[in-house]
């Protein structure tokens, strides 16, 4: 199971460093979104080094803005400490450790549409799980099910059309399977635009902003473990490649977003209700 690392047990930072260290989880998200876990990378993969590297380089530009600010010099150290930022006279020596913010911003702007498609589909899986579970007496849901239902509904509506052909969000939810629910909860950093409008949304988000979507991501992750798949009996959809784990400290306990059920979904249930009980009947 992977978790993202926030060092020391988050209740003995006081709260200006608790701060410090949200920001520095959301750096972690943000490097694994450029250079996600999965099954395919090898021994020699640096996938690992690029993600510290992204990190590295976030935290330094957060550090050079909180710099000004930090006029004593206990909370300078401490700063330094939590965002793992070398002492000057080591500096160049971790250089090269960095990607620079800018192409940081670029990559994830790249990969936009993928990310698009994955929240797309979360949620599709969230309603069509929340329809069968209503109406069907189940928590059932699939990949497969969730894109037709989907496309199908966009087909009648004035709704914008989808983000690509089914093939290239089936291929891009396999890419980022285990970052679904982080995904679809960056959406809730900034609801009424893109997330990441801006360069300067890398590391200026407020703690308050973070912490919301990091809550909403693990409403969206329990949710997601719970789904079972109609192939096997029983067995959790995403039981093959278990999804990054929040912190401890985060806390979704009073997080409720309201799921829409998909209405094709409910016809078909109750017309396979209808069916079995004329069936029923005709014995």
């Amino acid at each position: 199971m992977c978790t993202l690392n926030t060092g020391k047990d988050f209740s003995e930072l006081l709260v200006k460093h608790r701060d410090i260290k949200i920001h520095d989880t959301f750096h972690q998200v943000l490097a694994m979104l450029l250079y996600p876990l999965h099954d395919k990378c090898g021994q020699n993969c640096n996938c690992a080094e690029k993600r510290q590297k992204v990190v590295f380089s976030l935290n330094v530009e957060l550090f050079n803005r909180l710099k000004p600010t930090l006029t004593d010099k206990t909370e300078l150290y401490i700063t330094k400490l939590l965002l793992q930022i070398p002492e000057d006279h080591d500096f160049i020596q971790n250089w090269n450790k960095s990607f620079p913010a800018w192409l940081v911003y670029e990559q994830l702007k790249k990969q936009e549409i993928r990310f698009k498609r994955v929240e797309h589909l979360v949620w599709g899986l969230l309603r069509l799980a929340k329809t069968n579970q209503q109406h069907a007496g189940n928590n059932e849901s699939s990949i497969k099910e969730a894109v037709r239902l989907l496309f199908e509904e966009l087909q009648h509506s004035d709704t914008p059309k989808p983000f690509g052909g089914k093939k290239a969000y089936d291929r891009a939810f396999r890419v980022f399977k285990r970052l679904s629910h982080l995904i679809a909860g960056v959406s809730f950093l900034n609801p009424e635009t893109s997330p990441l409008a801006t360069e300067s949304d890398l590391y200026s988000k407020t703690p308050e902003q973070i912490n919301s979507f990091f809550a909403r991501a693990d409403w969206i992750k329990q949710r997601i473990e719970s789904m079972k798949t109609p192939n096997v009996e029983g067995q959790s959809l995403f039981f093959k490649a278990p999804l990054v784990s929040l912190p401890k400290w985060v806390d979704s306990k009073n997080i409720e977003i309201p799921l829409e059920p998909f209405q094709t979904r409910v016809d078909e249930i109750k017309n396979e209700i209808s069916q079995a009980e004329i069936r029923q009947c005709s014995h």
